[in-house]
């Protein structure tokens, strides 16, 4: 059961619900009354090659996502599992982009070229 609502009586809150049941809201969407509304929920892919990483961390080059901006949350998904005891992460480095980051696990290891894909919330 989704229930919505609004602080205005005269907002659309939904554009548009498809055949599956997948929505378009207007206003955000809140997860329980007490939450922030999550204004919107960009997503953008890319092919990185980290090559090898000593024990250290790399960024990848920026990769766009329109309207990402600091304080958004970033998560990040691979197309392929990394090298044993590599993390993976992401964060938005300036308005509009966001940096992919790979860790080693204190060791030297090399991670395969694979797509990268961000997703930034706010």
């Amino acid at each position: 059961l989704l229930k919505l609502f609004s602080d205005n009586a005269a907002a659309t809150l939904v554009s548009s619900i498809d055949r599956d049941g997948l929505g378009t809201f207007n206003a955000g969407v809140k997860v329980s009354s007490g939450s922030t509304a999550m204004t919107y929920s960009l997503t953008a892919t890319s092919v990185i090659d980290f090559g090898s990483l000593t024990a250290t961390c790399a960024d990848s080059a920026a990769i766009a996502v329109t309207s990402a901006a600091f304080g958004d949350q970033c998560s990040v998904g691979m197309s392929a599992a990394p090298a044993a005891g590599a993390t993976v992460s992401c964060y938005v480095s300036s308005a509009g982009n966001v940096m992919v980051r790979a860790c080693a696990p204190g060791t030297a290891i090399d991670l395969a070229s694979m797509t990268y894909t961000v997703r930034v919330i706010r």
